[in-house]
């Protein structure tokens, strides 16, 4: 083989490689990516069982200041091996140790950061609700973990699927 047709080869796998990239990254790109940060072990095994029976990649962080990094700074973190860009949707719980789901979302809004949030909260003040959804930015609706047997997880999936659906309209 000549330093021609070597060089030619590398130059193919390379392009080969790059090529590959760009179709998983569109395929991510139509996958729905949801980040559930949740810092409860039963909680996140609850939402995770529920979702991996669906059309919908989870991922979990369990530190606020880790989902801030990831989702405001844009860092990689080594146990979400997609991009934030390439999430549709994120499941907040507010009281995370480290830093609070609310100064997230605040975050969120002044980096103007528009993935939809579904807050997901033992809080039973619907004030605090109330004013992740009017004041603090992308909170889209809620679900309230003391009523979660109330709400099926049918509704749970609708809700997500919506929420989803028109942010991938907007985009």
């Amino acid at each position: 083989m000549s330093v021609a047709n070597e060089n030619n080869s590398d130059k193919d796998i390379i392009k080969s490689k790059i090529f590959s990239k760009k179709i998983l990254d569109k395929i991510n790109k139509n996958l729905k990516n949801i980040l559930f940060v949740e810092d409860n072990k039963l909680q996140i095994s609850l939402i995770n069982n529920i979702i991996k029976k669906t059309k919908f990649n989870i991922y979990n962080i369990t530190d606020g200041l880790e989902a801030y990094e990831y989702i405001v700074l844009k860092k990689n973190i080594d146990d979400i091996k997609i991009d934030i860009s390439l999430i549709s949707l994120i499941i907040l719980d507010l009281n995370l140790p480290n830093l609070s789901g609310m100064k997230i979302l605040e975050s969120m809004k002044e980096k103007g950061i528009d993935i939809p949030v579904i807050i997901w909260t033992a809080d039973d003040n619907y004030k605090t609700v109330v004013n992740c959804i009017k004041k603090k930015g992308n909170a889209v609706d809620f679900f309230s973990k003391s009523d979660i047997r109330e709400v099926t997880f049918e509704e749970m999936i609708t809700t997500i699927d919506e929420q989803i659906r028109l942010f991938n309209y907007r985009k």
